[in-house]
C-alpha cells in the first residue's frame, strides 16, 4: 500500500521531470513561438509541483510501513525516476507548431490522470486518502482542459 504523501511525492517529482523536460525542449527550438510555449508549458508544471508540495505539508498522518510497503514505495519511486510521461522520447521536429505543444501536452496530462486512477488500489481506502487523490486527478483533469481551450484557440 501506498500513502497519499506517497503519492504526492510521486506527483511533485512528474511535475518537475515535465518541468525539465519542457526546458530542456525549449532550449533546442528554433521556433520563437514555440520556444515560448514550451516555456509556459515548463513554467505550468513548476507551478503544479508547488501545488502538491502545498497539499503535502497538509497531510499529517503517518503509519507504520511493512518492510513489502516500504520496497513497493521504492519500486514506484525508482519507475517514476526522472522520466517524464513521453516527454524523454519527443524530438524538436515533431513539436513544428503551438498547437503541436499543446497537443503533447494535453495528452501528457491525460497520462498522468490514468496513471494516478491506476494507483487508486493500492492506497488506503480512508477518506482523506481518496479526497487527496482525487483532488490530484481533478487537477490534471483541470490543467489538459485548460490547454484543451488554449489548443482551441489556435
Amino acid at each position: 500500500m501506498f500513502t497519499l504523501t506517497d503519492v504526492l511525492s510521486i506527483a511533485i517529482t512528474i511535475e518537475e521531470n515535465g518541468e525539465a523536460s519542457y526546458r530542456s525542449l525549449a532550449s533546442r527550438s528554433t521556433a520563437p513561438a514555440v520556444r515560448a510555449a514550451l516555456l509556459q508549458l515548463a513554467e505550468d508544471e513548476a507551478a503544479h509541483a508547488r501545488t502538491f508540495a502545498g497539499w503535502k505539508k497538509e497531510f499529517t498522518g503517518v503509519r507504520v510501513s511493512s518492510p513489502l510497503e516500504k520496497m513497493a514505495r521504492l519500486m514506484l519511486k525508482e519507475a517514476v525516476g526522472d522520466r517524464s510521461f513521453g516527454l524523454d522520447e519527443v524530438a524538436e521536429k515533431d513539436l513544428a507548431s503551438v498547437s503541436d505543444c499543446l497537443k503533447l501536452a494535453a495528452n501528457l496530462e491525460e497520462d498522468t490522470v490514468v496513471f494516478y486512477e491506476t494507483l487508486a488500489p493500492f492506497l488506503p481506502p480512508d477518506p482523506q486518502t481518496e479526497a487527496g487523490l482525487l483532488r490530484i486527478i481533478e487537477e490534471e483533469k483541470k490543467h489538459k482542459k485548460k490547454l484543451g481551450e488554449m489548443l482551441a484557440s489556435c
